[in-house]
């Protein structure tokens, strides 16, 4: 069920938040170890119908439940709830000491009275949202002036202006240290092993990957095949077409590198592992090298 939904709501996340029938307000977004993480929903309107509250943890979409826990299947925060205008309930409150460093994505939805959280169009609006970012220092935070907002973030629903796409980081931060990439020095990312040795001159691009076992086999289906996993598992985050090389999409013409970045949990990507099998990822990867040109 998680391979199903977590698509359909970064989808969701790409449509324009014109009006909301639920709101998620905080008073800071980056949260340091002497401050408290705080989040409240708010309803501009009243509205009746199941209240969905999700987070995603280190890669794991995680349901608030009625009964206080977390869910890995989607089930109501509040069903058949009836909300009056104004409204204001809060709903996370812990001492920020306490919270292992990372980003915290958070959301909110109100759907019909027994609806199937599948079918969007039982939605009563977009999705709310609202990211942390908490124990980072302000080179990664990007909260140089202290004021529990990253710098970037006009209207302070955590995401800097400049994260498209909702992953919690800038679309030019494609490693997701938090350094914009025009910003970072000219060590190891610009002369190093990583672009003139693995990437574009090693073995992976003459051996393994062009002229190996995965370069020149099955790569007329397997291609084909990548191009529908592509689509579906990738393209949110990474453009429909690698070509643009959105958040440096085309290194994953290496299979080794999207593993690592699975594994490591890089930019959200762990649930991956659930959803994805080695040929699924080396199918990827030919329909990435394919699109990279050589």
């Amino acid at each position: 069920m998680k391979k199903k939904l977590l698509p359909i709501l970064m989808g969701a996340l790409l449509v324009p938040t014109v009006w909301a029938d639920v709101r998620i307000e905080a008073e800071r977004s980056v949260v340091g170890e002497n401050d408290v993480l705080e989040a409240r929903l708010r309803f501009p309107a009243q509205d009746r119908g199941d209240l969905y509250v999700a987070a995603i943890v280190q890669g794991n979409l995680l349901f608030f439940g009625e009964d206080g826990k977390l869910h890995s299947a989607p089930v109501p925060y509040k069903r058949d709830g009836l909300f009056d205008q104004g409204q204001a309930e809060t709903i996370l409150r812990f001492p920020g000491v306490l919270i292992t460093p990372g980003r915290y994505r958070l959301y909110a939805a109100i759907t019909d009275t027994g609806a199937d959280i599948f079918d969007t169009s039982r939605w009563h609006g977009p999705l709310a949202r609202q990211l942390f970012i908490v124990n980072e220092p302000p080179e990664r935070s990007r909260d140089f002036d202290g004021d529990g907002w990253p710098d970037d973030d006009g209207n302070h629903d955590g995401f800097s202006d400049a994260d498209h796409d909702f992953d919690g980081w800038r679309d030019d931060d494609a490693d997701h240290n938090g350094i914009p990439d025009g910003e970072e020095s000219g060590g190891d990312d610009q002369g190093g092993a990583d672009h003139s040795g693995h990437d574009h001159g090693g073995d992976d691009d003459g051996g393994h990957d062009d002229g190996g076992n995965t370069g020149t086999g099955d790569t007329g289906g397997n291609v084909a095949t990548g191009a529908s996993l592509y689509g579906a598992n990738c393209s949110g985050c990474h453009s429909p077409d690698p070509a643009s090389d959105r958040k440096g999409v085309l290194m994953g013409a290496d299979p080794a590198r999207i593993r690592g970045a699975i594994a490591s949990n890089k930019g959200g990507m762990g649930f991956l592992a659930d959803v994805l099998s080695d040929a699924d990822i080396q199918a990827i990867s030919d329909f990435i090298r394919s699109k990279r040109g050589g």
